[in-house]
């Protein structure tokens, strides 16, 4: 299929063990305009051994993996602050599977049995930014409470370091020294800040600041 030039190409790359689920991601990925499949992977280590150097946008991770709860490699690669999006595909309704790997970063979670447009769809969505997840999931979202890593997981090492600082009562001139960066990159770092976490005063960065335990009220 051809690309459109002005058409922005996603880098994906997939994990399975299974040679016949990874047979069919593989065969999906490469029907699909603007997606370039970049890294196939059977084992987790792989993936992290791997995943710096690809560079993907998206890891779509098959969660029949035999090795390592799925959640390992979530965490391992959301841990070293890599600008990536996984996107998770499982076969069966695991109630405790789907909110761990929300708990620990995921982007998306669709079940297998959902059609493969809707699917293609969800993997873009979630290159984008976009959280997808099956329609029979929400219902086990409702009640639940997402941890604070869940909760700030958009946020950069950097944009953290400067919502804690804004927080612990600092203007931008003296976060700007004290990072030792200028005051447009404090401004750019606050923008981003109160876009990812819906936050428009700062008021509302300080108690979500305490709320998920980066300052203390002392």
């Amino acid at each position: 299929m051809n690309v459109n030039e002005s058409e922005v190409v996603i880098r994906a790359a997939f994990v399975s063990d299974q040679p016949l689920s990874a047979l069919g991601l593989r065969t999906l990925l490469s029907e699909q305009a603007g997606v370039d499949l970049v890294g196939e992977f059977t084992s987790e280590d792989a993936v992290v051994d791997e995943i710096e150097k690809l560079k993907p946008d998206v890891l779509i991770l098959d969660c029949y993996l035999l090795s390592n709860p799925s959640e390992f490699i979530v965490r391992k690669i959301n841990a070293d602050n890599w600008n990536l999006k996984i996107f998770a595909l499982n076969q069966i309704i695991d109630e405790q599977h789907f909110l761990s790997l929300i708990d620990a970063g995921v982007r998306g979670y669709l079940l297998t049995n959902e059609p493969l447009d809707m699917i293609v769809e969800a993997i873009r969505d979630v290159a984008s930014g976009v959280f997808r997840v099956s329609t029979v999931l929400d219902k086990f979202l409702t009640n639940h409470q997402p941890s604070p890593q869940d909760y700030l997981r958009d946020l950069s090492v950097r944009e953290r370091e400067v919502l804690t600082l804004i927080a612990g009562g600092y203007t931008n001139a003296q976060i700007a020294e004290k990072l030792h960066i200028s005051m447009g990159t404090v401004k750019n770092h606050s923008k981003s800040i109160y876009k990812k976490l819906n936050l428009h005063t700062r008021v509302e960065a300080v108690l979500v600041a305490l709320k998920h335990g980066l300052v203390e009220i002392i």
